[in-house]
């Protein structure tokens, strides 16, 4: 179990990759003006982010990747709960993949799973079904409105729906992302033409 020190060049990549997952989460997060969305959401971003998080567990192998992630990440949501299951499920993730080996698609691919369901548990659980007095008290009547909309469609199985969807899209986003990462981004770094 050898641990890698990460150089500034890994801690930059990681910085990069997790912006352009941000770019997905935030033109995605545009859908959610729609109440309705906030149910859908978690699972279309389970969906198609995968493919940076491989490529970051690849380009990147080293102790500490996925908690600069999840930092970064939880700090450009905006939300604190966001944050701190992002940074749980990361610490838990590098345990795994420190045990486990770093550029093992199946350790990334849990560690993918179980970082999708920190981020539905802290970015629509959390405040839609736990928080949602606070999350009522911001915004104008307009907005107020549409989050309560979307509070009130999360009751009874809704909420476990929410949590099952993203689960199930997390594995397809990370089987995805592993099938995308060793066809073109391991091809490209070997020097073969990954077009053909």
């Amino acid at each position: 179990m050898k641990i890698e020190k990460m150089k500034t060049k890994d801690i930059i990549t990681v910085t990069l990759l997790t912006l352009v997952n941000m770019v997905i989460y935030i033109v995605l997060g545009m859908t959610c003006v729609v109440p309705v969305m906030v149910l859908i959401y978690p699972s279309l971003i389970a969906l198609t982010q995968g493919v940076v998080f491989m490529m970051i567990g690849t380009k990147v192998p080293k102790t500490g990747a996925f908690i600069i992630y999840s930092i970064v990440a939880g700090l450009l949501g905006f939300y604190v709960p966001y944050l701190i299951f992002n940074v749980i499920a990361a610490v838990i993730t590098e345990i795994l993949l420190l045990v486990g080996g770093y550029k093992n698609y199946r350790n990334l691919s849990v560690g993918y799973i179980l970082m999708q369901a920190a981020a539905v548990f802290g970015s629509t659980i959390y405040p839609y079904k736990i928080a949602y007095e606070d999350l009522l008290k911001q915004g104008t009547a307009e907005q107020i409105a549409d989050k309560q909309k979307a509070v009130d469609l999360l009751t009874g199985a809704v909420p476990a729906a929410v949590v099952a969807g993203c689960l199930i899209c997390a594995v397809i986003g990370a089987l995805i992302g592993v099938k995308v990462v060793k066809r073109h981004v391991n091809a490209a770094d070997k020097g073969e033409d990954v077009l053909a």
